[in-house]
């Protein structure tokens, strides 16, 4: 991962590779507070409110969607990256964040 080249990317897209690369990649869900984890890490290093900001206008543009899934007795809110949109977020995440 090159630092550099994910400074190019904006928030909202840093949001979208993140969530492909645990969804389709890793083929786990993530939901808000899992994001939150990894996104608020170096090199990426995004707040909560970013975070928050960047889901309502992916899910805006419908590039996300979301549903309730059960995790360990806990209703939470799963996000995922919509159908049309996957081989857009794909070729950000190869480019950029691979």
């Amino acid at each position: 991962m090159d630092e550099g080249k994910i400074k190019l990317l904006s928030s909202e897209l840093l949001v979208a590779a993140e969530i492909y690369k645990n969804t389709v990649i890793d083929e786990k869900p993530i939901y808000f507070t899992e994001l939150v984890n990894l996104l608020s890490k170096e090199p990426k290093k995004i707040s909560r409110g970013t975070i928050s900001r960047a889901l309502e206008r992916l899910n805006d543009l419908h590039i996300i969607k979301t549903d309730w899934i059960k995790i360990k007795d806990q209703w939470v809110r799963s996000i995922y990256i919509s159908g049309e949109s996957e081989d857009f977020v794909k070729e950000i995440y190869e480019q950029f964040l691979k």
